[in-house]
């Protein structure tokens, strides 16, 4: 499959994108938890959705408008990054959440000694 230099700029356009969305979630895990105030725990989840989907978004949008192509699903190459992107950042995600709780029960234990 021959690929036109439209296609092959937009892929390397949205690569830097994926580890925008990956240093999101992992700086993710100075957000001090738990929240107790719920408007702006609501507010916190509001914004880091917004983050990572519309990271995912432009993603797509950039990739579009400079390859050109108007379904992304029929696009191998964007299909495959954006999976093997999103399935590092849910590791990442788990890597962070095992983290936090392992802080949190070491916390816990140090609370329950003294």
């Amino acid at each position: 499959m021959t690929s036109n230099p439209d296609i092959t700029s937009g892929r390397l356009l949205i690569l830097p994108l994926a580890l925008l969305e990956w240093l999101i979630i992992w700086l993710s895990r100075y957000i001090p938890v738990p929240i107790r105030n719920g408007p702006i725990r609501v507010l916190t989840q509001i914004a880091f959705g917004i983050s990572v989907f519309g990271v995912w978004f432009c993603q797509g949008a950039i990739y579009q408008s400079i390859g050109g192509v108007r379904i992304l699903g029929k696009d191998h190459f964007f299909m495959g990054l954006t999976l093997v992107e999103h399935g590092i950042g849910i590791g990442l995600m788990y890597r962070v959440a095992f983290e936090r709780r392992k802080i949190e029960q070491e916390n816990r234990r140090d609370r329950t000694r003294s």
